[in-house]
């Protein structure tokens, strides 16, 4: 018994003393930390607001299941399209610049053309010629008066000289009527009214002391296109000006032929909303116009060409040639069953589950993390069942930078050993 209890002496003194550090370390990293869960509420200052490019939109009652959604453009009518191409090859001189405002009866360019100093020379040798004919009628008259005085009364009158007068006359009307056909063909070459032409000034017609063609505005609008420069030979028929009217517009979309076949129809109301984006003028009213059924489709897309007549002149500095829109048509079925609805680009995935971002009533200041109760939509618009109430407000944009900063997965942070093993924390 006593040798027995000298031996457990004996290793109870071997054995190494106990660090109280190095017991409390080992407890570190076997004791595991609970962390509370990640809260719904996001905090949200003025000026994260403003860097982070946050909007809102409240939530509404809206005919979703009645309303049709149709992506398209604005163009411009074929009557807000002037084009100035030359009328005879020459040389050009432009007085006007892409983007200029310009206004009806404004010279746009100048042309220096050999065809009509051609039809200048012609038109002053007929003129000449004319007049020869005027002079040698109004002798071959006197002369068949003079006969027919001293022939008396008695005997027939004319002869000769009758023939000689009606021969002057029809060479004075085949000279007039040449005049006319050139100065007509001289007011279709340049532009220029037949009787401005004729107008004489200083003993001079008009069209002689025209030493270039003029080419004019037929209407106010903006030069969309200049495609010549000042001193450019150009042959006939080039396009050297373009001028458009940009207020004279049309919406022209896409939609599905299935809804060709049961929904849409022509005269219907349409409402054209503003390209999706930050902005206030991206929440201002909607454009009315009516609807019209084009006569060409796609079959490999399975869509028709629709077009919206706008009920007045827009006004809004948005509506411009070849800017993108979205229109809503409310069809046939019931108009009056509205549901809640939020703008479908509040909606977003977060891993699993769909999510939008409510202001919480009680602090406009925070948002809260909601997962989404959805049910249709027509692509602008989709329906909420739960989580809202009319006049909430969600997040629209921004709502992906507030995803990343409300995920539920916490990043790790904590150090290598030289094992190459993983611990949390910094010890």
């Amino acid at each position: 018994m006593l040798v027995a209890a000298l031996v457990v002496l004996l290793l109870a003194g071997c054995s190494a003393p106990t660090d109280p550090a190095a017991t409390d370390k080992a407890a570190d990293h076997e004791r595991e930390t609970v962390e509370p869960p990640p809260s719904n509420r996001t905090p949200l200052t003025p000026v994260v607001r403003r860097n982070l490019g946050i909007t809102f939109a409240k939530a509404t009652y809206r005919p979703v299941q009645s309303t049709i959604a149709i992506p398209g453009h604005f163009e411009l009518l074929t009557s807000a399209q002037h084009h100035y191409p030359v009328p005879a090859s020459g040389r050009v001189k432009v007085h006007v610049a892409a983007l200029d405002q310009v206004t009806r009866g404004q010279m746009l360019l100048e042309l220096d053309a050999p065809a009509w100093r051609e039809l200048q020379r012609e038109l002053a040798e007929t003129q000449a010629s004319r007049e020869q004919a005027r002079a040698k009628f109004s002798r071959a008259s006197a002369t068949r008066k003079i006969a027919d005085n001293l022939a008396g009364t008695e005997k027939p009158k004319g002869g000769v000289f009758a023939a000689d007068e009606k021969a002057a006359q029809a060479a004075v009307n085949a000279a007039s009527e040449r005049l006319n056909r050139l100065l007509a063909e001289a007011a279709t070459l340049t532009g220029v009214a037949e009787n401005r032409l004729r107008k004489v000034t200083d003993g001079q017609p008009y069209w002689s002391e025209l030493n270039h063609i003029p080419i004019r505005a037929v209407e106010d609008g903006v030069v969309r296109e200049v495609d010549a420069a000042s001193g450019t030979w150009v042959v006939e028929g080039t396009e050297v000006v373009h001028v458009v009217y940009p207020t004279e517009l049309r919406f022209r979309g896409k939609a599905l032929q299935a809804d060709l076949v049961d929904h849409l129809r022509d005269g219907q109301s349409a409402y054209i909303h503003p390209p999706e984006g930050r902005g206030t003028t991206r929440r201002s009213d909607p454009i009315p116009g009516r609807l019209r059924i084009g006569v060409t489709g796609d079959p490999d897309t399975r869509t028709v060409d629709v077009f919206i007549d706008l009920d007045e002149a827009p006004q809004q500095p948005w509506i411009r040639p070849q800017v993108g829109a979205m229109a809503e048509i409310v069809v046939a079925g019931d108009p009056d069953m509205e549901e809640l609805a939020i703008p479908l680009r509040a909606v977003i995935r977060d891993g699993l589950e769909t999510v939008f971002f409510r202001r919480a009533p009680d602090d406009p200041d925070t948002v809260i993390r909601t997962v989404a109760d959805l049910g249709s939509d027509d692509g602008r618009w989709v329906t909420v069942y739960s989580g809202l109430g009319e006049n909430d407000e969600v997040v629209v944009d921004g709502a992906y930078q507030l995803k990343l900063a409300t995920t539920g997965q916490k990043v790790k942070t904590g150090h290598f050993h030289t094992d190459g093993t993983f611990h949390e924390g910094e010890d």
